[in-house]
């Protein structure tokens, strides 16, 4: 029998305490305040289908704004140390005092197009908790909704549908294992009642390519539901145009 000296190996996994560094973040603040009662359907979209928003907004000039939803975001300040005298003790306790200060980070508008229609377009976000704030305030005063979004869909599929639909709608039902996120995602899961639309598409979220088939179904679409004139289509043309000179989104075109 033969026996080897005993050597000590460098363990492979660490464990560290790391309560101290765990710090619950506050919940950014979400307020909807509108000018007037929302009536008509509302579009909403992300902002990587900034096109349509543009193209909207030029189709209908006297546009109004009729709301906004304002966002503020709260920043954790830490005090200078307090020294607190224990008289048990008769020594000092140091303390660490965090405040809460509140600041606005941004605004995003509310627009009636006419007296059918509303639109709101919406940034993406990296913290997905500002979808959930937001659709959940603006579903407090509307469901009567219409979402279009970016996704992943089959190869033989432009444009699918998710949620309530028009009657007249042709587009397949979204199914797994094609799913969206965004704020698309967050109206279509916390309402029955909202409409969705997903368009062709691929990329990561926020910078996804859409595919020239999908825009070109979606415009003759919402043209014929909404009865725009022909002007609308070639806004959508231009647009595309402006965002695919400036490298906006990697639009294919």
């Amino acid at each position: 029998m033969v026996f080897k000296p005993w050597t000590e190996r460098a363990p492979r996994h660490t464990f560290e305490d790391i309560t101290d560094q765990l710090v619950s973040q506050p919940l950014p603040k979400i307020q909807l305040n509108l000018a007037t009662q929302i009536s008509g359907t509302t579009i909403i979209i992300p902002n990587t289908l900034s096109f349509i928003n543009d193209s909207l907004l030029k189709l209908f000039p006297e546009n109004t704004k009729i709301g906004t939803v304002s966002i503020y975001k709260f920043l954790t300040k830490n005090d200078e140390n307090q020294d607190e005298y224990l008289e048990d003790e008769q020594l000092y306790k140091s303390q660490k005092q965090d405040q809460l200060i509140e600041e606005f980070d941004q605004e995003l508008y509310i627009y009636k197009l006419n007296n059918e229609l509303n639109l709101l377009l919406v940034p993406n976000f990296q913290n997905v908790i500002y979808y959930n704030l937001i659709s959940k305030e603006i579903l407090s005063k509307t469901t009567d909704i219409l979402t279009i979004t970016p996704g992943n869909l089959s190869f033989d599929q432009s444009i699918a549908i998710l949620g309530s639909s028009y009657p007249d709608t042709k587009f397949p039902y979204l199914q797994p294992p094609f799913h969206i996120t965004g704020i698309s995602g967050s109206l279509l899961s916390k309402s029955s009642k909202v409409k969705g639309l997903i368009l062709k598409s691929e990329g990561v979220s926020g910078f996804e390519k859409i595919d020239k088939e999908s825009i070109e179904n979606l415009s003759y679409y919402l043209q014929k539901q909404f009865k725009f004139n022909e002007e609308f289509l070639k806004f959508i043309r231009n647009s595309l145009k402006n965002h695919n000179s400036s490298n906006n989104f990697g639009l294919y075109l």
